[in-house]
């Protein structure tokens, strides 16, 4: 399936092997949660992208997810993506795998993939609240002595 989706990296970045073995080095270096990948929601089956997930976040990857629209023009214009039900399932599920493997809230909102869906729901499930809201997620402030 891998490569069907991402022919690019198929054939120019080494396969699919490659790229989960890129990741995993990407750990070893910089540390567990500050490595993110991205998967594409709604083109394999709920139970096989949480999988993938579960794996990457079993090696400490972030692994965000999108939801599949169809562009026209591409093999897969006309596909149509699953009914949110099943978008809703992959994010309440995948939070909880974040949060078994001991991500947290700065590491859900940092990497170049992330966007706020499985922030907000990672903070929610965290009982980030003030009083009865969920607050806007800010960057922490960095300490500039440190900087130098």
């Amino acid at each position: 399936m891998f490569a069907a989706i991402c022919p690019g990296k198929q054939n120019r970045n080494g396969g699919w092997q490659h790229w989960v073995d890129s990741l995993e080095y990407a750990v070893d270096v910089f540390g567990k949660g500050n490595v993110h990948s991205n998967v594409v929601g709604g083109l394999a089956p709920l139970e096989s992208t949480l999988e993938g997930i579960e794996y990457l976040a079993s090696k400490g990857v972030v692994c965000h997810f999108s939801v599949f629209h169809s562009e026209k023009g591409t093999p897969l214009e006309g596909y149509r993506s699953p009914e949110a039900w099943w978008h809703w399932e992959l994010l309440d599920k995948a939070t909880d795998i974040f949060r078994r493997y001991g991500f947290n809230t700065l590491q859900m909102y940092s990497g170049p993939a992330s966007g706020p869906h499985s922030g907000q729901v990672f903070q929610i499930k965290a009982g980030e609240f003030e009083g009865d809201t969920l607050p806007q997620y800010r960057y922490p402030e960095l300490d500039k002595t440190t900087l130098q």
